[in-house]
């Protein structure tokens, strides 16, 4: 998982600029448009469309299928950014913006262990609301950690 956070003075898209991230997650992932996956990063208006970030249809020319796209991809990045204020209420020193500085630690290193913290705590404790909502049977702590060692 790849993270960018804004600073006081500069904005979302200047950050995932100066990290080179469009090469960064090339790298990554398959973002090859037909005869595999594709890929892409939703986000806000604030961001440009590219070959990988997609951003909201703009509601001036937006159809109704484009609205209705638009107010589903909205509940799913307002789920995610749930899931990244979960981890952070279990370890606070993560919301901490002094202590996120690029280049200085390892931010994408603190979240990947707040996740992996989190979910074993999800699973010791029978679920949360996404596992209720989605109906999930989940792992058992070690069928978990021993998934993530076969990866």
């Amino acid at each position: 998982m790849i993270i960018i956070s804004k600073t006081r003075n500069h904005h979302n898209m200047h950050m995932y600029r100066l990290a080179d991230m469009e090469r960064c997650l090339f790298d990554t992932f398959d973002f090859t448009p037909v005869g595999g996956p594709c890929y892409h990063l939703y986000d806000d208006s604030a961001y440009v469309n590219s070959a990988v970030l997609t951003r909201p249809f703009r509601i001036t020319n937006a159809s109704k299928d484009n609205n209705v796209l638009n107010a589903e991809m909205s509940r799913v990045r307002i789920s995610v950014k749930h899931k990244f204020a979960h981890i952070r209420s279990f370890f606070a020193f993560l919301n901490t913006s002094k202590m996120q500085r690029v280049d200085q630690c390892s931010i994408s290193l603190y979240y990947n262990i707040g996740t992996f913290l989190k979910n074993l705590h999800i699973c010791y404790n029978g679920g949360n609301q996404t596992s209720a909502k989605f109906d999930v049977s989940l792992p058992t702590p070690e069928q978990y950690i021993a998934g993530l060692l076969r990866q």
